[in-house]
């Protein structure tokens, strides 16, 4: 049995943990398997296997910061050759450079990236030298793993990184315990009066996920239908703005803030119609949950994930003008990357959102064929079909 790790800063909270997670659990069975993490700040999900912890935390202090880039590069090293892996897995870009950069003759480095990297980084203070560290180490990297095919191509023409290294893998999902975890009781129940119809969204608030769009698209529909709510499942990042903005637009009866959830699931599944907003993405596990628990879905065309996730067979060179009832759900044109929390600012990417919840809201029929398309295209994301694409690339890099 091959021996490999799974290399993750650490598996307090995020989508990237989540996965490493479930892939404990997915690969089992076909390797003996490590988690190896930078520091232990809580285990948000569980692990199926040994975990590393190698001790060693984040500073602040730029200086540190390097001192700790090269510990870590160290420490990772020395742990390859003690454990003689075959493989480690590494995900996000820290994690990734310091793989590459621990490089021993037996262990071949696979990176998983994530995320639309070029889009990201261009708002990070550090973005430039991120991306630059990506062209300069990626290609050394033994196989890349992407999780849409539009992140690959990105890869591929931005990074100038080899094809022949580029494997997509999306992003798996356990279907019977999603749909388990939705039937749990919950002291937060959706308000379902006559005729109600209840969109949810789930991210953290901030930038990335375009909050303010959503909010204006809603008030619009709202104001034409007042049966209409609005769940938004996580955490505050943007120091109340979207609080404030519900409460600019009158909407504090009509948006419900939850915060974290430790388990969404039951209120998602009460809900009619899960939304995305979102300027960028990697893979959105949210909208993938949604359409596990049985809701129609909406999502911008956002680069990258929904365009993949709603279409069986996706163009990734078309422009969509205008929102369009896809293979699984309703995609809306790309939303305007300006953040503007103006409550009489309207844009034609929020009119255009507005008019696609409209559709949900008026057509029930549509409704209802959406959400068992849903549940269906969910299907293609699921544990087997990821363990073989893993296996696959495992066994195309380690002899």
């Amino acid at each position: 049995m091959k021996k490999g790790a799974l290399f993750i800063s650490q598996i307090n909270s995020g989508g990237a943990e989540h996965v490493v997670s479930r892939l404990t659990y997915i690969l089992k069975n076909e390797y003996d398997l490590d988690v190896i993490i930078f520091e232990n700040m809580g285990m948000s999900y569980p692990i199926e296997c040994n975990v590393i912890n190698m001790n060693i935390p984040a500073e602040k202090n730029k200086i540190k910061k390097i001192w700790i880039f090269l510990k870590r590069i160290s420490v990772l090293k020395k742990i390859k050759k003690e454990r003689k892996y075959d493989f480690v897995i590494s995900f996000l870009d820290t994690p990734n450079f310091v793989n590459i950069l621990s490089n021993t003759k037996k262990c071949k480095n696979i990176v998983s990236i994530r995320n639309y990297s070029m889009m990201e980084n261009k708002k990070q203070v550090l973005g430039g030298v991120t991306n630059k560290a990506i062209r300069f180490l990626y290609n050394k990297a033994d196989a890349i793993i992407s999780v849409t095919d539009l992140i690959a191509k990105s890869y591929i023409n931005d990074y100038k990184i080899s094809p022949n290294k580029l494997f997509t893998i999306y992003n798996p999902y356990d279907i019977s315990e999603i749909q388990r975890l939705s039937q749990e009781p919950t002291e937060l129940c959706v308000k379902k009066e006559q005729d109600t119809i209840a969109f949810v969204t789930m991210g953290r608030q901030m930038y990335q996920k375009g909050y303010w769009h959503l909010l204006k698209a809603f008030s619009m529909l709202e104001k034409k239908f007042p049966n209409v709510m609005l769940y938004m499942i996580g955490e505050d990042y943007q120091d109340g703005k979207v609080e404030k903005m519900v409460m600019d637009l009158d909407l504090s009866k009509k948006v419900i803030l939850t915060g974290q959830l430790k388990n969404p699931f039951p209120i998602i599944s009460q809900c009619d119609c899960y939304i995305l907003t979102s300027l960028f993405e990697g893979f959105p596990n949210a909208l993938v949950e949604a359409m596990v628990c049985g809701l129609p879905v909406i999502a911008a065309d956002c680069k990258s994930g929904p365009r993949e996730i709603l279409f069986s067979k996706p163009d990734l060179t078309k422009t969509y003008k205008e929102y369009i009832v896809a293979d699984y759900g309703i995609l809306t044109p790309e939303l305007e990357s300006e953040e503007n929390w103006e409550i009489g600012h309207i844009t034609k990417g929020e009119m255009k959102l507005a008019s696609s919840m409209e559709m949900i809201v008026s057509d029930k029929e549509l409704r209802e064929n959406m959400a068992q398309k849903a549940f269906e295209g969910s299907k293609r994301f699921s544990y087997e079909v990821c363990k073989d694409r893993y296996c696959k690339v495992v066994n195309t890099v380690v002899e």
